[in-house]
C-alpha cells in the first residue's frame, strides 16, 4: 500500500497469458470496430459504454477479475472498511482514445440506488468482489 494520498493508493502488477490478452483483444477490437466516436457523454473518442456497461460479463474478461478480486479484499481490509460488506461490480466499460482525445472531467460519485443496481445485476460467484 502507497500511502502517498489521504486515501492510500494499493499497487499491483497483473499479466494475461498469451491467449488471455488476445481474446481480450478480439472483444475490444471487435466492440470498438462497431462504436462511433464521440457517443458516449464526455468522451472524445470509443466507450464500450455507448454499448454495453457490464463488461464484468464477458467471459474474456474472467482472467482479470478473478486476479483483481484478492487484491481489491486486500486493499479494503487494510483500510479497516467494514469486513462483512458485499463488494461486487455494478458496472464496468473500456475506452479507446487516440492520441489528443480525452475523457472529460466527471466524477462517479454521487447518489445511486445500490439496492436496485445489486438487485439488477447480478453477478456470478467468480467476478463477486
Amino acid at each position: 500500500m502507497i500511502a502517498l494520498f489521504q486515501v492510500p493508493i494499493h499497487k499491483a502488477r497483473i499479466v494475461p497469458s498469451e491467449q488471455e490478452r488476445a481474446n481480450l483483444d478480439e472483444l475490444f477490437i471487435n466492440m470498438f470496430s462497431q462504436m462511433p466516436e464521440n457517443s458516449w457523454a464526455m468522451e472524445t473518442g470509443k466507450s464500450t459504454g455507448s454499448h454495453t456497461l457490464q463488461l464484468h460479463f464477458f467471459p474474456q474478461m474472467d482472467w482479470l477479475l478473478n486476479a483483481i478480486y484478492p487484491e481489491v479484499k486486500q486493499f479494503w481490509n487494510d483500510l479497516n472498511y467494514r469486513k462483512d460488506s458485499e463488494l461486487g461490480i455494478i458496472a464496468s466499460w473500456a475506452n479507446l482514445h487516440k492520441h489528443g482525445q480525452l475523457t472529460g472531467v466527471h466524477s462517479h460519485c454521487g447518489y445511486r440506488d445500490w439496492e436496485t443496481d445489486r438487485k439488477s445485476t447480478r453477478l456470478n460467484s467468480s467476478h463477486r468482489l
